[in-house]
């Protein structure tokens, strides 16, 4: 049980990583634009920020992520194949 907990916990941290570069990637095409960022989009940007600092200081992300390092990830799936897995998919249970 705490094997796929922590695959949860790093499909979570692979959804937050795009996340944040969505949100980058928003605020580059902003900026080459030179539209100013609206209070709002600054506010939810600084909002999901203060999310991710707890979540990279949440112990139990820590230790999934160091196991998923240390183990060297799952040698049949590529970047492009997590895109397509769903999240009941076996080969999460690693």
């Amino acid at each position: 049980m705490m094997k796929s907990q922590a695959m949860i916990v790093k499909r979570s941290t692979l959804i937050s990583a795009l996340l944040v570069g969505a949100v980058i990637a928003f605020c580059s095409a902003t900026n080459v634009r030179a539209e100013p960022i609206t209070p709002d989009a600054l506010g939810k940007a600084d909002a999901f920020k203060k999310k991710l600092v707890e979540w990279a200081a949440n112990p139990a992300v820590i230790t999934a992520v160091k196991e998923s390092n240390a183990k060297g990830g799952v040698a049949s799936v590529s970047n492009a194949k997590w895109d397509d897995l769903a999240d009941a998919d076996p080969i999460l249970k690693v």
